[in-house]
């Protein structure tokens, strides 16, 4: 699943306490009417050694399609806010070392499609779906089998925003630098302090096996074998090469630890807007299968 790029102040963890259930909030916005609409999503080739999918398959470039609505059997890639709200919960309760300030990336669709625009308008984000080359017949192997793309219009994710205008220390955020973050510039992990601001992509499983829940904490971890790629107004599309699960070339399963993405060294000019795409191997289950992945 694609979490939407959110920005996040730095804390001390708190210490050691009994892991809360989920909650989903009160007032939660009404889901979205079922509705289709096919998208597309440009990737670059995926052709250096090592990966940048960390897969040990290198790939052409290629356009897939895929489905961008929502279906009430989980297809689609929308993701409704109840979802998106339990996703705060998971992300809050079991990774409390950032804060979330503010999400981007999510945007609005009509509560009910049929009526042609009329209908109360609902806010939804986005989720990892499968996908398919557009072009039949296309000679390309080893294509990505899900996908999922966010874009932010940030200048008018700040007018709309009244963090924006402070920092993480509350003064007044300088010119260039809205929520107190410092675009385009990189900042080593470790050299991060109380109350920074970044720019960072966490994403997680919509569903997890009984074995998940044992044995691991429910933190961040990329699709398997995830592209990256940020593509930018008016400036060249990069790949992003991100922490993640690698192929073995032994037995060809996947291993290693995932890390957050921290896109604000990427994210050059906060007046202009971006367009963040994951292209990932990871195969989804049809929905309502035994053991499904759904996102």
């Amino acid at each position: 699943p694609l979490k939407r790029p959110v920005v996040k102040a730095k804390i001390p963890s708190p210490p050691a306490s009994p892991i809360p259930q989920p909650r989903l909030r009160r007032g939660h916005r009404p889901r979205p009417g079922p509705f289709t609409s096919v998208n597309h999503i440009a990737l670059l080739a995926d052709s250096s050694r090592p990966t940048a999918s960390c897969s040990l398959q290198t790939r052409l470039s290629c356009t897939m399609s895929y489905e961008a609505g929502y279906q009430r059997d989980g297809g689609g890639s929308v993701l409704q806010d109840e979802e998106c709200a339990e996703i705060q919960e998971r992300l809050s309760t079991w990774d409390p070392y950032y804060r979330i300030i503010e999400e981007l990336g999510r945007y609005e669709v009509d509560s009910d499609p049929q009526l042609d625009g009329k209908a109360r308008k609902t806010i939804v984000g986005t989720k990892t779906t499968p996908c398919q080359p557009t072009r039949r017949g296309t000679l390309i192997t080893d294509h990505p089998n899900s996908c999922a793309q966010v874009t932010v219009d940030l200048p008018d994710s700040i007018s709309k925003s009244a963090r924006a205008k402070t920092d993480g220390a509350g003064r007044p955020a300088t010119s260039g630098q809205p929520w107190g973050v410092k675009f385009g510039e990189h900042v080593a992990r470790d050299r991060l302090k109380s109350k920074d601001r970044r720019l960072m992509v966490r994403t997680l499983p919509l569903v997890r096996t009984e074995k998940e829940r044992e044995d691991r904490a429910d933190i961040h971890r990329w699709p398997l074998y995830s592209f990256v790629q940020l593509d930018r107004r008016q400036s060249q599309e990069v790949v992003i090469r991100v922490e993640q699960r690698k192929q073995n070339q032994g037995d060809g399963k996947p291993g290693g630890l995932c890390r957050p993405l921290d896109l604000s060294q990427y994210v050059t000019n906060a007046r202009s807007s971006f367009t963040f795409k994951i292209g990932a191997y990871q195969v989804i289950e049809k929905s309502g299968a035994p053991g499904q992945k759904p996102g």
